[in-house]
C-alpha cells in the first residue's frame, strides 16, 4: 500500500527543492526522463480527481445521492491551494534548465500541469466565493491560506530569479524581486545559510495547523513529491537530515530512477 503523504508535506518541499535548486541549473547532466513522465502523469490523476469533485460542486447531478461534505470538499480545496507552491515552482525550476540549456525538453510537461492547476484554483476559487456548502469562518479561513499560499510561491520564485524569469509562474512579480533583493543582501553578509534555515522552519510552520487532518489525495501526492526528487542527484540532498526523516519511508510505489535515489539516501543514512 502507497504512503499517503499530506499536502503540507509538498509546501515543505518546494522550499526543498528551490534551496537545492541551483545546484541542479549548474550542472551539466540532466534532468531524468522517468522522473519528469511520472510527475506529469500522477499530477493529471490528481488534477482529474479535483476536477470531478469541483464540477459536481458546480453543475451538480439531479437526485445526488452521494453529495461530498464540507469537510471533505474543504479539504480538496486545501489540496489544491496549498499543492501549488510546489507546482509552481517546478514549473519554473524546468523552465529555467530549458532556458539554461537552450532546449525545451523538460519545461513544457510542467507548464502543462501549472495550466490544468489553474483550471482547479479557478473553480476551487469559485466555491470559496459562493458555495453554499462552505461556512463563512472555512471561506475565509480558505481565502486566508491562498494568501499565505501565493506569498510563499513568490518568495521561493525570488530566489529563482538570477536563474530565469519567473513571471509566468509567479503571483506577484515585483514581490518576487522583492524577496531576491533580500537574498541578494544575505548573500552579500554571509548570512544565507542561516536565513534559508529560517526560511525552510517558516515555511513549516505556516501550514501546521488549521489543515484538514488527511489529504485526499495523498498516494497521488506521494507519487509527485518522488518523482520530482528522482529528478535531482541523491548527494544534492545529503546534507538534509530532514529530507530523510520526511519523505525517504514514503517514497515507496515510484519510478525506478526514485527508487535509487532512495537507495542511496538510505546508504548514506547507514553510514552515519
Amino acid at each position: 500500500m502507497a504512503e499517503m503523504m499530506h499536502v503540507r508535506e509538498l509546501a515543505e518541499l518546494a522550499g526543498l527543492v528551490t534551496l537545492r535548486a541551483p545546484a541542479l541549473l549548474t550542472r551539466p547532466a540532466p534532468l531524468f526522463a522517468a522522473g519528469l513522465q511520472e510527475y506529469w502523469s500522477a499530477s493529471r490523476c490528481r488534477l482529474e480527481r479535483w476536477l470531478r469533485v469541483l464540477k459536481a460542486r458546480h453543475e451538480p447531478e439531479p437526485h445526488d445521492s452521494c453529495p461530498i461534505s464540507a469537510a471533505c470538499l474543504k479539504s480538496i480545496i486545501e489540496e489544491i491551494l496549498v499543492s501549488e507552491v510546489l507546482t509552481r515552482v517546478w514549473a519554473a525550476i524546468t523552465a529555467a534548465w530549458d532556458g539554461r540549456q537552450g532546449s525545451v525538453d523538460v519545461g513544457p510537461a510542467a507548464l502543462s500541469v501549472q495550466t490544468g492547476h489553474l483550471e482547479a484554483r479557478r473553480r476551487a476559487l469559485l466555491l470559496i466565493a459562493h458555495s453554499k456548502d462552505l461556512s463563512d469562518t472555512a471561506a475565509v479561513g480558505l481565502n486566508r491560506l491562498r494568501r499565505t499560499c501565493e506569498r510563499w510561491t513568490d518568495l521561493l520564485l525570488g530566489q529563482l530569479l538570477p536563474y530565469g524569469d519567473p513571471a509566468a509562474f509567479s503571483f506577484d512579480i515585483g514581490r518576487c524581486r522583492d524577496f531576491a533583493e533580500d537574498l541578494a543582501q544575505e548573500k552579500s553578509t554571509r548570512l544565507s545559510d542561516a536565513a534559508w534555515k529560517v526560511t525552510l522552519a517558516s515555511l513549516k510552520a505556516s501550514f501546521q495547523d488549521g489543515l484538514s487532518q488527511v489529504s485526499p489525495n495523498g498516494d497521488l501526492n506521494t507519487r509527485i513529491a518522488a518523482s520530482v526528487l528522482a529528478c535531482f542527484p541523491a548527494e544534492l540532498f545529503d546534507s538534509l537530515g530532514n529530507l530523510q526523516s520526511l519523505w525517504v519511508a514514503r517514497l515507496i510505489n515510484t519510478t525506478d530512477s526514485a527508487s535509487a535515489m532512495i537507495d542511496q539516501l538510505l546508504a548514506i543514512e547507514r553510514r552515519e
